[in-house]
């Protein structure tokens, strides 16, 4: 668990510092510089290439993530691994290549009246697609060489400070619309580019393939894992995208800009539990390789507790700092108030659970993930499809949040029954509470007209009262360790 603690801990400061990138992206320059609607193309763009992508990967992703233990060995390349899995995803981009253009007229036609700006500019979803494929393809490399950072820096800073400059080119006039779009893919290109520099500086780039390492047994676990894996990751993904493709058909592409801004302030909840999740995937396939079920259970446990304090820490942020949110945002965006609220908590409910799902993955259990997104899948569309008529974009998060509440239930009840693990304790509910006391503080601290000021006062009260009764009554060992920690540097320092 030290390993995995400190490499978190180094992936949730790169995290934080690339939301503050993305929050000058998304936040503030994007909703004052670019249209509700050219806000909306943009994501809808990546929403569409993000699903290629991960139809694209053939389930390897899954595969790498499972299986890569039984290829490591660093003197023979990983036995031609990485080579195996560039043979695998080109494959899939000619497959998706050819459904794209087979498809071409269905997307323009699906969206051409709310949505003529989408017509436009479609076909950019095939350069974005092919550079997310591989930078997810290689991240996932990076990440079973137990060197997540990398992938977390390029993707989290390096990525959020090129669409920086893009913006900024575009606040300038020097370049327009359009030329933005095509500079904004750069922004995928680059990551990927440093990715592989970084594998073959480090000497695990090798595009040999070695067929001969290949065991029967292991070609069909290969196979299994990665069929299940392209159903698995296909369901995942549409999952996470189809509510802002269901916005743009029902309410155009203005109305998913709104979506799109306010979701990004939701998913911030979620963002510690990234870090975690890139290094322990490592460790429980591992694990599982082993038969060593007592660090599972540590993982599971530890990352539930710790995971949920943090998660809570930034919830509890936005709900006491909405209105300043919206105060940046502007009036037009009002709209998206109850999207940070449905969103924000729907995320909460992810970071509860800890690494649950992860277990799953790397287990000889993993067919039941693909099961349990295909139940997810339907419950997404279903009730986006009901309550996006009904609220609009405040249904679309609404749906995720009810979708996502039952999704987890169900994995927890999976992973109890099959494994006899669960994550929860009195501390989990202490926790909770804390936070609503927390919370309830610091919304009733008086607003002040200087927004700096407001915003500072009230999370810095929430956050000291919610962290001391977190350290006093000891809920995370991982975060009281690293406070103490914290206390002795200082102390250290203030005898010198």
């Amino acid at each position: 668990m030290g390993t995995i603690r400190k490499q978190s801990i180094i992936g949730t400061i790169v995290i934080y510092f690339g939301v503050i990138i993305g929050f000058i992206n998304t936040g503030i320059l994007l909703p004052k510089l670019f249209s509700t609607s050219e806000i909306g193309l943009i994501n809808v763009l990546v929403a569409y290439a993000t699903i290629f992508a991960q139809f694209a990967s053939l389930g390897f992703n899954n595969a790498t993530t499972r299986l890569f233990p039984y290829f490591r060995e660093k003197e023979s390349k990983h036995n031609g691994f990485l080579g195996l899995g560039f043979g695998v995803i080109t494959v899939g981009y000619i497959v998706c290549l050819i459904v794209f253009f087979g498809l071409h007229h269905i997307f323009i036609e699906n969206g051409a009246e709310k949505s003529p700006l989408f017509r436009e500019n479609i076909n950019l979803i095939v350069p974005l697609y092919a550079f997310i494929l591989l930078f997810v393809f290689l991240d996932n490399y990076l990440k079973v060489l137990y060197r997540s950072t990398i992938g977390l820096f390029l993707k989290e800073v390096v990525q959020r400070v090129i669409i920086l400059v893009c913006i900024l080119l575009f606040a300038l006039n020097v370049i327009d619309f359009t030329a933005f779009l095509y500079l904004y893919i750069i922004a995928y290109v680059i990551p990927v580019t440093v990715a592989i520099v970084s594998l073959v500086r480090s000497g695990d780039f090798s595009l040999r393939i070695n067929l001969g390492f290949l065991s029967n047994e292991l070609k069909k676990e290969l196979i299994s894992v990665s069929v299940y894996g392209i159903l698995a990751g296909f369901m995942g993904v549409i999952t996470i995208n189809i509510d802002r493709l269901m916005v743009q058909n029902f309410l155009g592409l203005s109305a998913t800009g709104i979506y799109s801004t306010a979701f990004f302030f939701g998913t911030v909840v979620a963002l510690p539990t990234r870090s975690v999740v890139k290094i322990s995937t490592a460790y429980l396939a591992e694990s599982w390789k082993n038969n060593d079920l007592e660090t599972i259970k540590s993982i599971y446990t530890r990352s539930s507790i710790t995971q949920l304090i943090f998660g809570l820490l930034v919830y509890g942020g936005l709900l006491i700092n909405l209105d300043n949110i919206f105060r940046i945002l502007g009036e037009q965006y009002i709209t998206g108030k109850y999207v940070i609220v449905f969103i924000g908590l729907a995320y909460l409910c992810d970071m509860a659970i800890g690494v649950g799902a992860y277990i799953l993955v790397t287990s000889k259990y993993f067919k039941y993930q693909t099961w349990l997104l295909l139940i997810f899948l339907v419950l997404v569309i279903g009730t986006n499809a009901i309550f996006i008529p009904k609220w609009g974009i405040a249904g679309a998060a609404f749906a995720s949040l009810l979708s996502k509440f039952i999704h987890n239930l169900l994995k927890l009840l999976v992973v109890k029954v099959k494994l006899q693990l669960q994550p929860f304790s009195s501390k989990s509910l202490w926790a909770v509470i804390f936070a609503v006391m927390a919370t309830a503080i610091g919304i009733f601290i008086p607003e002040s007209e200087s927004l700096i000021f407001n915003i500072g006062i009230r999370s810095v009260v929430f956050v000291v009262v919610l962290m001391g009764f977190v350290y006093v009554f000891k809920l995370s060992y991982d975060i009281n360790d690293r406070i103490d920690t914290y206390i002795k540097i200082v102390m250290k320092k203030i005898q010198k």
